[in-house]
């Protein structure tokens, strides 16, 4: 027996299937059903947090508000001291020493700054659906009218009906529907194909330099190289002819090929850096966000310029730079059923 339909799961998920059943098939779809039975331990959590107030699911984030410039500018000042003390100290030129660095550097900034962005969120696991939203419909179908669009919302009416109460009459009324809607289709998108082919045939005889500009977008560029060469390049990948060995390796190999490269961190590289931030992103893991250096490049300044000079004389990057947040985001396309919908994932 051939099983088309099959079920996913994790090799640590297998022992909670307590039955697996493949149904019999049915007219109404070339797929068979499946029957499954899971194992599942239901938990009952208890909250005490939630009466007094607080929750440990609880986190922070941080949005930029111009009416509180000043008086964070005031507090970073005041607070400068501090950070002096930090930034310039001695470090350990290592990886524990660097992460430790930015660590505290990066953790009292925050902590001056969060009286003034901080907002306080409290997380469930709950999961909101999103509302049903007006169907936009694109330009890519010219000849798609306001009678195609009628006809096109019946059917997708019918097979949604026909999803919940598969049986003879509902399947009927979506063949029907759906050749209707296609059939119309069809009609309109020969007559636009017919239109533009007439448009084209009268710009050759009126309008050439703009008949031929037409087929300019779509012409493909060709490469320069041959399919001979093309040939004999990947014969000789797999084969030992014209393969050399023996490399000479030239005695500079290890002289620094750009100087540039390990000469110190100037602030106008900073400042220019700055300059290409933009407004309104959202903030890091560490909750530091564009707007601060923004406003508070005069104060932040030399303490950056510090610290991007010691993570370049260390030779080792700090491990909370290279981590992001994947946060998914929930989209939906014209039609809505279980297949249609994706998620995109976004990193901050």
């Amino acid at each position: 027996m051939s099983v088309v339909d099959y079920l996913l799961a994790p090799y640590d998920f297998l022992h909670i299937i307590d039955q697996f059943i493949v149904c019999n098939f049915t007219s109404f779809s070339d797929h068979a059903p499946l029957h499954v039975r899971l194992r599942c331990i239901l938990h009952d959590s208890q909250e005490p947090e939630r009466n007094s107030g607080t929750s440990n699911n609880s986190y922070n984030s941080y949005r930029w508000k111009e009416e509180l410039k000043d008086q964070c500018y005031e507090s970073l000042t005041l607070n400068s001291g501090s950070l002096s003390q930090i930034v310039f100290s001695d470090i350990e030129k290592s990886q524990d020493g660097i992460d430790n660095y930015v660590e505290s550097f990066t953790s009292n900034l925050m902590d001056i700054i969060s009286p003034f962005f901080c907002n306080s969120h409290n997380s469930n696991n709950t999961c909101d659906r999103t509302r049903s939203k007006t169907t936009r419909y694109k330009d890519d179908k010219p000849w798609f009218n306001y009678e195609c669009k009628r006809l096109r919302s019946i059917y997708i009416s019918s097979l949604y009906t026909f999803n919940r109460d598969k049986n003879v009459e509902n399947h009927q009324i979506l063949i029907m529907s759906k050749r209707q809607y296609k059939r119309l289709e069809n009609k309109l998108k020969r007559k636009y194909k017919r239109q533009e082919g007439d448009m084209i045939a009268t710009l050759r005889k009126s309008d050439p330099k703009k008949y031929y500009k037409l087929f300019q977008k779509k012409r493909a560029k060709t490469s320069d190289v041959s399919l001979s060469e093309f040939f004999e390049h990947f014969r000789n990948l797999v084969t030992n002819d014209g393969i050399n060995v023996t490399v000479d390796t030239p005695e500079t190999v290890s002289d620094t090929t750009y100087d540039e490269l390990d000469q110190i961190i100037t602030q106008d590289e900073i400042l220019k850096c700055i300059s290409n931030l933009k407004r309104g992103k959202s903030h890091g893991i560490d909750g530091t966000f564009n707007e601060l250096f923004i406003e508070f490049k005069d104060i932040l300044l030399p303490f950056l310029e510090e610290i991007f000079n010691k993570i370049l004389a260390s030779g080792h990057f700090p491990k909370s730079w290279a981590l992001a947040v994947l946060i998914p985001v929930f989209k939906k396309r014209r039609l809505v059923r279980s297949s249609e919908l994706s998620w995109n994932q976004f990193s901050q």
